[in-house]
């Protein structure tokens, strides 16, 4: 009977220790206290700036080290954009917002208590995902990274230290997902080789090469698990193995097709690598001096061009004084050259040359010959007195009689010479006045040099 009733002074005790303790442990059941916002607060506003705090916050791995508080605070955000999209009162998306800014608070306080702790495993964590552990082993990473959520979940719900084992534990599995992640990125397509190079026989045709290649191989792999650090020899090692397995491919390709030892294949492989480089740096050699004749070629051509320029301005000033204000005008178009003539002295409805008009056209003559022109437009304009198509025939022919003249074959060819009466549709003054007909009865002369060619001398 005794042992009976300490039995059950003992369950007694044991059952109101449990619920003293349930009610001591400082658990998040309860949400937090939000604060509230003033009634002139805009929700829009503070949603915006709540919105920026959590993406702040994921970039710092408040998600990772608070991540029941973090989906709270997420949680009670989107409750917020839900009302505010059904137009619900202001102050009900204002409780929202308050309720996901104070999880957004707890969050933060964990992450000030778990960081010291979890520092090393985030450090490793990020290794591995700048080794692209996160694309190149998705399925493994989620399930590394859900170990860890697990963990700090843990540790903000008990608000209490994690064993030193579960911290090991995680590193490591970041650490292997960094090694398999730089194997597969640098070393997969050495092993993807060697592979492919077994099943075509290498064993037999190429055994040396075949071991020098999986000994390559290995190497780099074993600096990739015991110094990952170590940026230039995993660089160096990988090469290697690469190349190594490319040789492999190509003696065993070689021994296979041709039927010959593997010394002899590669030796082979050893000469068309010497041919391929020796083809590149030739190749490589006339780029070059491609590029340099190019360049000298463009400098010349610029040169050239300027030069021409200059001679074009010399030219331009010298024909302006070579005709007085009576004679003719002298007129710049682009690259062009406009020599206006205004005293050819046609008789009425004729088309031949006054010998009044013989000195002035052979001063045309002497800057055609100076500038070195290549084409020679002569156009003819009357004024509108008279019938249009008569006008427009009676100044090509006038033109025609122009450009005869100025032919010479010592200095420009007939069939370098276009012609085109254009009567009086280009007028240059108003034909209501003697002075102003007297101005639109003319011969334009419009001289075009020659082009400046690529080799930077012009062209004939």
């Amino acid at each position: 009977m005794t042992q009976r009733m300490n039995t059950l002074h003992n369950f007694i005790a044991i059952s109101f220790f449990m619920v003293i303790t349930i009610f001591l442990i400082p658990g998040c059941s309860s949400e937090p206290k939000a604060a509230s916002f003033p009634e002139s607060a805009d929700a829009n506003q503070e949603i915006s700036l709540l919105t920026e705090e959590l993406e702040i916050a994921g970039q710092d791995e408040v998600d990772i080290m608070a991540p029941r508080s973090f989906e709270k605070a997420q949680k009670y955000l989107s409750q917020a954009r839900v009302s505010r999209e059904k137009n619900k009162d202001n102050q009900e998306i204002l409780n929202s917002v308050a309720m996901s800014k104070s999880y957004l608070n707890l969050a933060q306080e964990q992450v000030g208590r778990v960081k010291p702790s979890v520092s090393g495993i985030l450090k490793t964590r990020e290794e591995a995902i700048s080794s692209r552990a996160s694309t190149l082993l998705p399925k493994k990473f989620e399930q590394v990274e859900k170990d860890l959520t697990d963990v700090t979940a843990e540790l903000e719900r008990k608000r209490s230290a994690v064993t030193g084992e579960k911290f090991t534990e995680l590193q490591k599995k970041y650490l292997d997902l960094q090694a398999e992640s730089m194997k597969i990125s640098r070393l997969d397509s050495v092993q993807s080789a060697i592979e492919t190079a077994k099943k075509n026989g290498a064993r037999k045709y190429a055994p040396r090469t075949l071991a020098s290649a999986e000994s390559q191989y290995n190497a780099a792999a074993n600096i990739i698990e015991t110094d990952r650090h170590n940026a230039v020899g995993i660089q160096k090692s990988s090469q290697m193995a690469r190349a190594e397995a490319t040789k492999l491919l190509n003696v065993t390709a070689i021994a296979r097709e041709n039927k010959i030892s593997e010394d002899v294949a590669i030796e082979l492989n050893a000469r068309r690598i010497a041919n391929a480089r020796m083809n590149e740096e030739v190749s490589q050699t006339e780029a070059l001096l491609k590029e340099e004749k190019e360049a000298a070629d463009k400098i010349r051509l610029e040169n050239a061009n300027l030069e021409k320029k200059n001679e074009f301005n010399e030219t331009f000033t010298w024909a302006q004084e070579q005709f007085n204000p009576n004679e003719a005008e002298v007129y710049r178009q682009g690259d062009q050259l406009l020599i206006r003539l205004k005293s050819m002295n046609f008789q009425s409805g004729q088309k031949e040359l006054s010998t009044s008009a013989y000195p002035i056209l052979s001063k045309v003559k002497d800057v055609i010959a100076k500038m070195g022109a290549e084409k020679v437009k002569v156009e003819g304009h009357t004024d509108s007195t008279g019938n249009r198509n008569i006008n427009k025939n009676l100044s090509k022919a006038r033109a025609e009689s122009v450009a005869g003249f100025l032919a010479d074959e010592k200095l420009i060819g007939r069939n370098q010479f276009e012609v085109e009466g254009l009567g009086f549709e280009k007028p240059v003054s108003t034909n209501k006045t003697s002075e102003g007909r007297a101005q639109n009865r003319r011969v334009d002369i419009i001289l075009t040099p020659r082009p400046v060619a690529d080799d930077g001398s012009s062209v004939e």
